[in-house]
């Protein structure tokens, strides 16, 4: 049997599997028929990942399933949002004629985005953008985005500068606008999170699954698709495969997981009952454990001290979140497999365990030398310097596990000002929101807290991890749902004060009489002369 249908009968059945367990979350906060209809668009994207021999066929049947599933998923955010990570981010070239080599370089996430974000912003008749707070996260990605269309364009042509701007926005800005934009009601963000963490609770099963069997399930997708699939190779940590699943490699998975942990804090609790939830973030965390990868697990615990530190009673939740972190931790060490994970973790494990520790400090320190030679704006051969030379590992390649030096290489310090402004003025407007929301506004607040923690658990791994893969998709998109938040919180206030107040009660006329102790009263004492 060739691999890739074996591999798709276990895919599938995985599939299965999860649903069986998700079914009744699901459909708490979707309904049945919706959630169903969730699991043949997955089912039916993945057969097509499967059996289609070839890229753009693949792009050809997936774009006619999605088109026929806009009839039953009308929302369109939504439907993106499900097959985001249903298939390896590859870029293959589109190719150009009269000359030219190729127009663009496109991914099956870029082929998604034209497919269903442009009708959903073309749809989108009210101008939702200018009223994203203050316009300045629009500004700074604005500039941002032309400031590295033109750096890019110093070594290369013009055509090659054409397919970058392309590609840029694609990947960036046009995500951004949807979900900032498109996403304009509280339901709305409801389904959009649910969804996505619909997809990370099947993969957590298929996750679980490579570790034990050793066996990446999609291997083959782009080994048959005879082109280039950034990190689909064999990788392993203390003997045990590290899950990759579609995305391409542990820390993406990884990071997709930390993301979906922080993401499920804010589904509303009047939808999903106590015990559901427990089952939603142990598998979230069962899955994040798969990858092995220990900078998503280190934003998984920024998320979640962000998250009790906005909440109402922040010290006493730290402090239970703490007591129950020890509890876990003691289990688990005296598991086997716990003692294993244990021994993982940098610089409290084995001591062979500190390489890549190591590799990212010697890293930091050599590019810090790099850019302090065009702190501006950036070089364009920043690898081909005897600093970075130093730090070709095994592979024959240099891996910049850190994306804000990744932006200050290329782009210099203009460039990381202007990223981090975005992401500044983004989490600034979400926090204002949040402090203008009344007590009674419960499920808005933990909607925003949850957006909130989660992005500043994204902004800290980014220092640890590249940004390949789904990774940037999710931290622009994610930025777009906290603009959309807090458009959301502003429109819920506007509404709470155009509200009409409430009838006064009426005046008594006749008041009700004062009742007299008498034995306190004057006139009741006995006088003692008569």
């Amino acid at each position: 049997m060739p691999e890739n249908i074996r591999a798709l009968i276990f895919a599938l059945a995985l599939v299965a599997l999860a649903f069986a367990c998700l079914r009744t979350s699901v459909t708490a906060l979707v309904g049945r028929e919706r959630a169903r209809t969730w699991l043949i668009i997955w089912v039916t994207v993945t057969a097509s990942l499967f059996l289609t021999q070839n890229f753009w066929l693949f792009l050809l049947v997936t774009g006619f399933i999605l088109l026929l599933a806009i009839v039953f998923e009308r929302d369109r955010i939504v439907l993106y949002t499900l097959v985001l990570c249903a298939s390896p981010v590859v870029t293959v070239a589109v190719p150009g004629f009269g000359g030219i080599g190729s127009f663009a370089h496109i991914s099956p996430q870029d082929f998604f985005a034209v497919l269903l974000l442009l009708p959903a912003l073309l749809v989108q008749r009210n101008a939702n953008i200018s009223k994203i707070h203050g316009r300045w996260p629009l500004v700074f990605l604005v500039l941002y985005y032309i400031l590295i269309v033109a750096l890019y364009a110093r070594g290369s042509s013009a055509t090659e500068t054409m397919r970058a701007a392309v590609g840029y926005f694609l990947a960036m800005v046009f995500p951004f606008l949807a979900f900032s934009t498109c996403v304009d009601s509280a339901d709305g963000m409801k389904d959009t999170v649910t969804a996505f963490i619909f997809t990370l609770f099947l993969l957590a099963f298929e996750g679980a699954f490579e570790v034990v069997k050793s066996w990446q399930l999609y291997s083959s997708v782009v080994a048959q698709w005879n082109t280039y699939g950034e990190g689909f190779g064999y990788i392993e940590r203390d003997g045990l495969l590290r899950a990759s699943g579609p995305t391409g490699g542990p820390i993406i998975l990884g990071f997709l997981f930390m993301t979906g942990i922080g993401l499920c804090l804010g589904l509303p609790e009047r939808l999903l009952p106590s015990k559901l939830r427990l089952l939603l973030i142990a598998v979230l965390v069962g899955g994040i454990a798969t990858p092995f990868a220990r900078g998503p697990w280190v934003g998984a615990f920024v998320i979640l001290l962000v998250f009790q530190l906005t909440g109402r009673n922040p010290f006493g939740s730290l402090f239970k979140s703490i007591i129950i972190a020890a509890a876990c931790i003691l289990l688990l060490s005296q598991l086997p497999f716990g003692e294993k994970i244990i021994d993982m973790l940098p610089y409290v494990g084995s001591e062979g365990n500190t390489e890549t520790a190591d590799y990212r400090v010697k890293l930091l320190d050599n590019a810090l030398t790099v850019i302090a030679r065009n702190p501006v704006f950036g070089s364009v051969d920043f690898l081909e310097t005897p600093e970075m030379q130093e730090m070709i590992q095994g592979q024959g390649i240099i891996d910049i596990v850190n994306s804000y030096l990744q932006i200050s290489l290329r782009y210099g310090f203009v460039g990381l000002s202007l990223f981090v402004l975005f992401f500044s003025a983004t989490l600034l407007g979400l926090a204002r929101a949040l402090m203008s929301l009344p007590e009674s506004e419960t499920e808005l607040k933990v909607m925003a807290r949850a957006l909130f923690a989660t992005l500043c658990g994204v902004l800290i791994t980014i220092f640890t991890v590249s940004s390949v893969g789904q990774i940037p998709y999710i931290y622009w998109i994610l930025a777009g749902l906290c603009v959309a938040q807090t458009r959301i919180i502003r429109a819920s206030n506007e509404a709470l004060q155009a509200a009409p107040a409430p009838d006064k009660p009426l005046v008594r006329l006749h008041p009700r009489p004062l009742r007299i102790n008498p034995q306190r009263h004057p006139s009741s004492r006995r006088n003692p002369r008569g």
